[in-house]
């Protein structure tokens, strides 16, 4: 109860701590505001670091400067999230493009653990999130390429917020991955934000999901058509297995392995051992079966 009752006074002290610090930056007293933010860890401390970063009219690579005196990765990223979240989408554009940024700000978020995303794509996450026109999402899209096509962000970072931007419908979006990611050669076998997106397109309509992805055949193609075929087995099993049974012959040896392994897969991941051997024994490829545990 007394904890309960401490709370709210803490959140009003940490809130004027921080606009102490704004107003000393703001009055050009940068340099007293750093000196005021309270060693201890907490509320005042975190509110203090993003009112420092976000006023104290750090150049860019001052910013990555002080950033990288803090003593441990989740302040950092308060720090960068303090900075960057107080412009615009091109602000921050501009600032990523400076020669040399980009690839330093990486370097410094290389020691967050693995829950803590790097700041774009939170900073991307938060605006798509907030959005309040299809014009200021599609412009939040338009950013999120811009930083990936800086190697700001990875394949999979870009593929996530793609995933995200439901203005646009799945298979648009999905055409924009492969497109991208096939021109750069990029591998996404197994990545967790493609495996969203080709749920998606199972969703919204899995028949042309199924039209789509058979036309590509090599390993990322298989491993796509594999996926989705899985998310519509295991959403609908009697229509997944109709479908395989009357377009089988239209497929690739490989795809065909690809496809009655990720069903064995399924249906041993629900604990069907009968049906996950049914499939498993249709796979041709013996190393894939010897997987598959069929040999």
């Amino acid at each position: 109860m007394r904890e309960a009752m401490e709370m709210p006074e803490m959140n009003v002290r940490a809130k004027m701590a921080g606009e102490i610090i704004r107003d000393l930056c703001q009055a050009g007293h940068g340099d007293e505001a750093w000196k005021m933010v309270d060693p201890a860890k907490g509320q005042v401390r975190d509110l203090e670091l993003m009112a420092y970063f976000r006023y104290a009219g750090l150049s860019p690579m001052q910013v990555l400067e002080r950033a990288g005196e803090l003593p441990d990765m989740a302040e950092v990223r308060r720090a960068l999230d303090g900075y960057l979240s107080a412009g615009t989408l091109q602000d921050v554009h501009d600032v990523m493009s400076m020669p040399g940024f980009a690839d330093k700000l990486k370097k410094l978020e290389a020691g967050y653990p693995p829950e803590m995303k790097p700041v774009v794509v939170e900073l991307v996450r938060e605006r798509l999130r907030t959005a309040r026109s299809d014009a200021e999402r599609e412009a939040v899209a338009v950013f999120a390429r811009k930083m990936y096509d800086l190697k700001a962000i990875t394949s999979s970072q870009w593929v996530e917020v793609v995933k995200m931007n439901d203005l646009r419908n799945a298979f648009e979006r999905w055409e924009e991955i492969r497109a991208v990611t096939e021109a750069e050669g990029v591998l996404q076998e197994g990545d967790p934000h493609r495996s969203g997106m080709l749920q998606k397109l199972v969703g919204e309509d899995p028949l042309r999901a199924m039209s789509v992805l058979k036309e590509r055949d090599d390993r990322q193609g298989r491993a796509d058509f594999a996926d989705a075929v899985r998310s519509w087995y295991e959403r609908d099993m009697p229509e997944c297995t109709r479908w395989l049974a009357e377009h089988s012959a239209e497929l690739s040896p490989g795809q065909r392995d690809a496809l009655y392994a990720a069903l064995a897969k399924a249906a041993t991941a629900q604990g069907d051992a009968a049906e996950a051997k049914k499939w498993a024994a249709k796979v041709e490829d013996a190393e894939i079966r010897k997987g598959l545990g069929a040999e």
